[in-house]
């Protein structure tokens, strides 16, 4: 009986050791950012969110803002030992300001991010 008392306890373990290892496999929830951006637009790829920029969170990049956003970026990866090339490439808010209202909006942030893969 104790053996079997023994078993039945080992059993469960496994049981419990094996759910545990299956839910610890499993992929992680994406954060909101990350389900709205995916991969190269602000998750991997060296590529900003949205948010990165976005400094007073009204949901709209301002010239302000971007400027401050993308000067704090550059200075930024040159702390962590990045060779900042191509700067004179950089996108101007112009450039992502498609219909000149003075404002990025996420959906001109996107389109860019898209066009620039």
């Amino acid at each position: 009986m104790n053996r079997l008392r023994q078993v039945g306890c080992v059993g469960l373990l496994s049981v419990v050791v094996c759910s545990a290892a299956v839910v610890s496999a499993q992929p992680e929830a994406k954060s909101p950012r990350a389900q709205t951006q995916g991969q190269g637009q602000g998750q991997g790829m060296n590529r900003p969110a949205f948010s990165d920029y976005d400094q007073n969170g009204d949901g709209m990049i301002g010239k302000e803002e971007f400027s401050e956003a993308h000067a704090r970026r550059v200075g930024d990866r040159a702390r962590q030992g990045y060779a900042l090339r191509n700067q004179d490439k950089a996108p101007s808010f112009e450039d992502l300001d498609q219909n000149g209202d003075g404002e990025i909006s996420p959906e001109e942030f996107a389109e860019h991010q898209q066009r620039r893969r």
